[in-house]
């Protein structure tokens, strides 16, 4: 599995990017709490500036997928949360609330 430690120089000093199976195997680090947290920040500081590549997000991507967790809402409730006026910083917080409502996360 890939050790995001060894991975930070390349990626902050070469400008290097993690392949779609590099990222996905950083994020299920993180995801399983085996990533200190300035290890996290340090890779959240070179996405930044560097921006990130298609490879890396659908890694990321990958792994969200696999560890989603389906929230039961009613067709009303998904009727409101994802109303097509609705603005995406909106739709994140009423979606940050139902899963706390629901205990997930």
């Amino acid at each position: 599995m890939a050790q995001l430690k060894e991975l930070l120089k390349p990626l902050a000093e070469d400008g290097a990017a993690l392949t779609r199976e590099q990222a996905a195997e950083v994020l299920e680090e993180i995801l399983a709490g085996g990533v200190p947290e300035v290890e996290i920040a340090a890779l959240v500081a070179v996405l930044a500036t560097r921006g990130e590549q298609a490879p890396e997000l659908a890694g990321f991507v990958d792994v969200m997928r696999r560890n989603s967790v389906p929230i039961p809402f009613t067709d009303a409730e998904r009727d409101q949360l994802f109303r097509p006026h609705a603005k995406p910083l909106q739709m994140v917080s009423q979606l940050i609330g139902a899963a706390i409502q629901f205990g997930i996360g």
